[in-house]
């Protein structure tokens, strides 16, 4: 990646957009991505459709006067909806910068995809290098009639991670030609995917798209940038001798020598890859034997379609080799690998392709096994292998992978296996490097699931029973705490009618040495400054026993003002409790001997309860207290209140 010229964030987090921002009132920012030369790409939260996007953010002023060609590129560009394109959202101008929302894909570049090949020694087989380069022209020929790309580089080809390929930054080569200068290898030079033409200030065309791609062809078969000799069949590649002559095409500095468009390369290499010709000729190379004519795609065994590991040969071992290769690599699949004997081989894989009628083994179907016989074991590290799952496909995996999420129980045996190389597939419980392992696995996920549903089950049954107890427990000690209250409450209740009993003993024998007298209970009338009595009566400014204010109610319209209670409803109530007072003079009686009346005077409220008493015209004290707490209950009234008399004496 080649230094950043002209960043946004001039230190730090200086100059970035905070997350929560919106941008355009429509993306919520979530998060920093990525940052490149002329711009600062976001992950965001589209607010209208509760999906994630990426929102790329360019300054005003790196755009200037080009701003308005630039909109209306990505205009044009977010018109284009197609498989190998990623989709354009939206474009527009906020404050002073101008923003390009696109889809979010969950995936790598081709730049990473390639770097992590070289990582480990590997390069991408031809057959997936066809793929590859495939899906990238389908993208460009669907933009051909609207413009062409103009920065095709392995940062602007995402892979995701179903294997999907799309291609970015449509529409933008020609106000920003600076990001064709992206997606080089570590210690490239950054003109390496920029066609001649465009060094020299040209405009972009389809041509300089197809050089392009042509780069990125020879990048991914070889782990390399082009440079001379253009040599790649016959180098540790599965590619056959004619890539040479199309990639000679594909790098020509002349235009018009090289293919016109993407579409046209796609088309040569279709028919290199089927066998037929490819309508180019690298010519002669120095040293090197004149190959033999290609035959017919069926010839060619499918094991050679496997990704290969990036290796140099020995000059002396290349020299020996180098007729052995060319003369048998269009020979028939028998050829090339030993088949094992008919028996053998049946016994081995009792689906085995058959012979075909010309005595030539198919390989339709079979890609498998004979990758098996003409290779070997398989790579268990190459990640070339899908997994279809509900019709999607994930991937691609390693075997290595695949076994682990056997293992995990998240791949299993009637899931799909496909090679991305060949396009051949199988049941995993049908693809010998897996079967066995799948069956295993299936068989102790089984078991363990059975422990666990055991473990739970006893794990349940133990909570059961600790809830059972919990519940019994809580019965038992609500039936005892329920027998003891009745204990409790029923000794409480015996002993009040214990102590009621002897209470109403001793005053049987109280009132057989006394004679009891009564004065009749009176009331005091409204307008009267106290009680009648002649041994109580009310004093002045006491509001208990005041009837001064009592005027009724006023939202009445009668002149009677409220009810009290009258004489004959006191007189009735005291006369049938008056048992109830005895103890209390009885109680004053033997700390005072000489006491031989209890003159009451009391206030009994419209609720029908005593609210203050006088004794002896005493309102406090022991005396007066045991009175006002034995006063009975009078009927209830409409009225505030009724101040009465009422007295007993003995002789």
């Amino acid at each position: 990646m080649p230094p950043v010229r002209e960043s946004l964030a001039v230190s730090g987090s200086a100059g970035q957009i905070p997350a929560g921002a919106t941008i355009g009132g429509r993306f919520r920012v979530d998060g920093l991505l990525a940052q490149d030369a002329v711009s600062q790409t976001y992950r965001a939260t589209d607010i209208s459709h509760r999906n994630a996007a990426a929102v790329r953010v360019i300054p005003m002023r790196l755009l200037g006067a080009s701003a308005a060609q630039l909109e209306t590129d990505v205009e044009n560009a977010s018109a284009l909806v197609h498989k190998n394109l990623i989709e354009v959202l939206t474009v527009g101008r906020e404050a002073d910068f101008f923003y390009i929302a696109t889809e979010l894909l969950d995936g790598q570049t081709l730049r990473e995809f390639i770097d992590g090949k070289r990582r480990e020694g590997r390069t991408v087989s031809f057959r997936g290098a066809c793929n590859l380069i495939t899906h990238i022209a389908n993208g460009l020929e669907r933009a051909a009639s609207t413009m062409p790309h103009g920065g095709v580089n392995p940062a602007t080809v995402w892979v995701n991670k179903a294997g999907r390929v799309k291609v970015a930054d449509l529409g933008l080569a020609r106000t920003l030609p600076m990001l064709a200068r992206r997606g080089i290898p570590a210690g490239g030079p950054e003109h390496a995917y920029l066609a001649p033409e465009l060094l020299a200030g040209g405009q972009p065309t389809l041509a300089s798209d197809a050089y392009a791609l042509g780069v990125i062809l020879f990048e991914v078969l070889t782990g390399r940038l082009p440079a001379p000799p253009l040599r790649i069949s016959g180098a540790g590649s599965d590619a056959p001798s004619g890539i040479d002559g199309l990639i000679a095409k594909a790098l020509a500095r002349d235009p018009g020598a090289r293919f016109h468009s993407p579409m046209e390369l796609r088309q040569a290499l279709a028919s290199l890859q089927s066998g037929a010709s490819s309508g180019v000729s690298a010519g002669p190379m120095p040293g090197a034997a004149p190959a033999p004519a290609p035959r017919a795609a069926e010839h060619r065994p499918a094991a050679t379609f496997a990704a290969q590991p990036q290796r140099e040969s020995p000059p002396q071992a290349q020299q020996t080799q180098a007729p052995a290769q060319a003369s048998s690599r269009f020979q028939p699949a028998q050829l090339v690998a030993p088949a094992p004997a008919p028996a053998q081989a049946q016994q081995e894989d009792p689906g085995a392709a058959s012979p075909a009628p010309d005595g030539r083994r198919s390989t339709f179907g079979r890609a498998f096994n004979l990758a098996e016989v003409a290779g070997g074991a398989i790579d268990d590290a190459q990640e070339r292998w899908l997994i279809q799952k509900d019709r999607l496909d994930f991937g691609p995996f390693s075997l290595a992978q695949i076994r682990a999420q056997i293992q995990r129980g998240e791949i299993v045996g009637e899931h799909m296996i496909v090679d991305s190389d060949t396009g051949a597939r199988k049941k995993v419980k049908d693809f010998a490097p897996l079967r066995d392992f799948a069956r295993h696995s299936e068989r102790q996920i089984e078991q363990n699931r059975r422990a666990h549903a055991e473990v739970r089950h006893e794990k349940s049954e133990k909570a059961k029973s600790a809830f059972t107890m919990l519940v019994v427990s809580i019965l038992v000690l609500g039936i005892a705490g329920a027998g003891g209250w009745y204990v409790l409450t029923r000794k409480a209740a015996n002993k009040t009618i214990l102590a009621e009993r002897s209470e109403d003993a001793e005053i049987d024998a109280f009132l057989k040495d006394v004679k009891l007298s009564f004065q009749k209970a009176s009331t005091v009338k409204r307008g009267s400054g106290g009680g009648s009595h002649r041994s109580g009566g009310s004093t002045a400014g006491d509001g208990d026993f005041s009837n001064d204010a009592n005027f009724g109610d006023a939202s009445k319209h009668g002149s009677g003002g409220d009810e009290t209670l009258d004489d004959q409803i006191i007189e009735e109530t005291m006369m049938k409790h008056y048992r109830g007072l005895v103890p209390c003079l009885m109680q004053e009686r033997h700390r005072s001997p000489g006491v031989s009346e209890m003159s009451v005077d009391f206030v009994v409220r419209g609720t029908g309860k005593v609210s203050a008493v006088k004794v002896n015209g005493q309102k406090g004290g022991s005396f007066a207290n045991c009175v006002l707490g034995r006063m009975p209950t009078f009927p209830k009234y409409n009225g505030n209140k009724t101040i009465a008399s009422w007295s007993m004496s003995m002789r």
